[in-house]
């Protein structure tokens, strides 16, 4: 049996633009220009509380550690890293490639950004392929060993990813029918074990104070206006 715990990025400079105004006619330019977006003060207070939570958790079990290969997903883990005794902690960005968040074309990308394997997604198809693959790719993870994998990554693609693990990889559902709320630095826990998954929690928020929960509106999936 494998645990594996998905954590979201703490809040970033391109989620401080919505969270302060989601009405903003300038508010997806402003996203795109950013590229690779990095941690708030909030965010980095945020990867701070759920490095702690982790270590504590995790604390004498060897531990892997893979992460999206943008900014934001590498300074949420950073915390948990450094309270890991080097012997005990496995991390890596590049032999889990495929846990990339939604990639529009007009996202702004640098060479920097193809150098790590950061591509644009031309469909929701293109993204929800790489979805499948990771789950083969974590699977085979899994089976390997039973050490406890932590994973950072995004809202997007936890709650799609999460959808497709529970329906026993039945059903990837459509950009519009994604349900799953998924708040910056909560933690989702699954486990691995004789060919099956169990989902013990989605977006849980237990480990922040409460003046420091961010993301909690749903960037998909909005109801109709009343």
């Amino acid at each position: 049996m494998t645990t594996v715990i998905f954590v979201r990025h703490g809040e970033s400079e391109s989620n401080w633009f919505i969270h302060q105004d989601k009405g903003d006619p300038e508010l997806t330019n402003n996203i795109n220009a950013l590229g690779d977006p990095e941690l708030t003060e909030l965010g980095k207070n945020q990867a701070e509380a759920v490095g702690d939570y982790l270590h504590a958790r995790l604390k004498d079990k060897i531990v892997r550690v893979f992460s999206s290969p943008f900014a934001r997903t590498h300074q949420t883990a950073e915390p948990f890293i450094s309270r890991k005794s080097k012997e005990r902690i496995t991390f890596s960005c590049r032999t889990l490639g495929v846990l990339q968040e939604y990639t529009k074309p007009e996202k702004q990308l640098t060479e920097d950004h193809h150098n790590k394997g950061i591509v644009h997604h031309e469909t929701w198809d293109d993204f929800t392929k790489r979805i499948r693959i990771f789950a083969e790719q974590l699977e085979d993870h899994c089976q390997e060993n039973a050490h406890p994998i932590v994973i950072f990554g995004h809202s997007l693609y936890l709650s799609a990813l999460t959808s497709y693990i529970a329906s026993s990889k039945q059903m990837m559902p459509k950009k519009e029918q994604l349900v799953f709320r998924i708040p910056n630095c909560s933690i989702t826990t699954f486990e691995f074990s004789q060919g099956s998954w169990r989902i013990f929690n989605v977006a849980s928020l237990a480990h922040l104070r409460t003046k420091a929960i961010t993301g909690t509106e749903c960037p998909f999936g909005d109801t109709l206006e009343k």
